[in-house]
C-alpha cells in the first residue's frame, strides 16, 4: 500500500516446503543423459537472480543451490525415471 504496487505472490504458492523438485543442470556430457536432477524446495533467494530464483537443496551433493528452472516431482504428468534418486526415503 504504501508505493501503490501490487506486490507478486506467484513465487508463495508455487511450492511447498520441503517438496520434491527436479532442477535443471546445465553440464549435461551427452545427449541421453537427463538435463535434470532432483532435490528439495528450500526458501526463496533474495540476492541471486530475479524473483523466481528458488533455493533447491540437492539430493547428490546436500548443498543448497540457486535455479530458477525448478518443476515439481509430484506431478504425475512430469516423471524423470532416469532422475528419480530420492533413495529409501519415497515421501
Amino acid at each position: 500500500m504504501l508505493t501503490g504496487v501490487t506486490q507478486d505472490l506467484s513465487a508463495l504458492l508455487r511450492f511447498s516446503w520441503y517438496e520434491k523438485v527436479y532442477y535443471r543442470v546445465d553440464e549435461t556430457s551427452f545427449p541421453s543423459e537427463t538435463a535434470e536432477a532432483s532435490g528439495r524446495f528450500v526458501g526463496f533467494s533474495s540476492n541471486v537472480g530475479h524473483a523466481l530464483t528458488f533455493a533447491i537443496l540437492t539430493n547428490n551433493t546436500n548443498k543448497i543451490i540457486y535455479c530458477s528452472e525448478v518443476c515439481s516431482a509430484n506431478d504425475p504428468h512430469h516423471s524423470n525415471l532416469r532422475t528419480n534418486n530420492w533413495g529409501a526415503d519415497s515421501n
